[in-house]
């Protein structure tokens, strides 16, 4: 999901370079690695026309201004049939190996869940997470309300919530750590633009 206004990074953080030589961004980093992972991998956007060469098809918020919950829902919504894995484009160190151990303990998780999500750092990682179906209406009646938090999704659904201990070996803080000021660039090992 892209989208976000970058207030506190100054520009589109999507286009951050991870690997300089290449010219990587964190955006077609985590493209590639979903479409490894994934059957269909598509970005969830407020504005298709940023990322049109990005490769994969792009969709247009369902709800306009509605944040991160706006953006969950337009991909649950579109696939109708799927449940879905759902990631923020601003995640330098993305790691295949925890979206696997994600899905993973969904998909054996007993409970009819609405969403498997990682919890490090006393709080939920929503947009490093596994959506099943079962989240769509849910959400779709917190965006009508204009009730826009995904804690407040979190707060009323059927969570599995995954802890440090649930990812064995799997660094999943380093994978759900996001960058939003030039602090975090700097700490995360990348330069600016």
């Amino acid at each position: 999901m892209t989208g976000g206004a970058s207030r506190r990074m100054g520009f589109n953080k999507a286009f951050i370079e991870t690997d300089k030589a290449t010219g990587e961004t964190i955006l077609s980093r985590t493209v590639s690695i979903f479409q490894d992972l994934f059957d269909e991998t598509v970005i969830v956007t407020a504005d298709a026309s940023i990322y049109s060469k990005a490769g994969v098809p792009v969709l247009t918020d369902i709800y306009p201004d509605c944040g991160s919950l706006g953006g969950i829902f337009t991909a649950l919504k579109n696939f109708p049939d799927s449940p879905l894995f759902i990631a923020a484009c601003d995640m330098p160190h993305i790691d295949p190996t925890a979206i696997e151990a994600i899905i993973t303990k969904a998909r054996s998780s007993t409970d009819a869940i609405d969403a498997a999500v990682p919890y490090t750092d006393s709080r939920y990682h929503p947009l490093h997470a596994y959506y099943t179906q079962n989240a769509t209406d849910k959400i779709e009646q917190l965006l009508k309300k204009r009730e826009l938090r995904v804690q407040g999704f979190i707060d009323s659904a059927m969570v599995l919530k995954l802890v440090e201990a649930d990812f064995g070996t799997i660094d999943i803080a380093r994978s759900v750590a996001n960058i939003n000021t030039p602090e975090e660039l700097e700490n995360a090992g990348l330069t600016d633009r």
